[in-house]
């Protein structure tokens, strides 16, 4: 997914996963700015701030080998592009790895219903984040309901098994 720059925000939470073999591979994500002078400011979940000025066109990537990066924050003065990911991470099966990369959307485009079309695979992965306190989330699969209530830049993932 490619978003326009007229789309861009400024708060995005990071979606990753938990790395697989160090340094070759980590959970890790990238900041691009499509202006000058734009100020952007890191929160990790383990309470590390880090701030960088981006100018056009600059990228700031970070990479962590041993944690996963999900949760951590990113806000900016101007809109920017997010894309994060992981190398090699064992998300439903334990024989191979998976690359997972991806663009980000902002908080501002979070939505409240969403529809996950089952794919052409036993088994598949949805994350769900929340924006906001106290948010309800529901997953119906096939006849059962998965409900809980999140906080703000809370997540939860769900296995999804496919009638394919």
């Amino acid at each position: 997914m490619c978003l326009p720059v007229q789309t861009l925000g400024r708060t995005y939470y990071i979606s990753s996963y938990t790395p697989n073999f160090g340094v070759a591979y980590p959970s890790q994500f990238m900041v691009i700015s499509p202006f000058a002078n734009t100020e952007v400011n890191i929160s990790f979940p383990n309470g590390t701030l880090i701030s960088k000025t981006l100018n056009w066109l600059d990228i700031y990537q970070e990479a962590s080998p041993n944690s996963d990066l999900t949760g951590t924050i990113v806000q900016s003065s101007k809109p920017v592009s997010v894309v994060s990911g992981a190398s090699c991470s064992y998300i439903i099966q334990r024989s191979t790895c998976d690359m997972v990369s991806e663009q980000l959307i902002p908080t501002n485009a979070f939505q409240r219903d969403f529809i996950v079309p089952p794919i052409l695979s036993s088994q598949f992965m949805v994350r769900i984040f929340s924006s906001q306190r106290n948010n309800k989330v529901c997953v119906k699969d096939f006849g059962f309901d998965n409900c809980t209530t999140m906080g703000s830049n809370h997540w939860f993932e769900s296995a999804i098994k496919s009638t394919s």
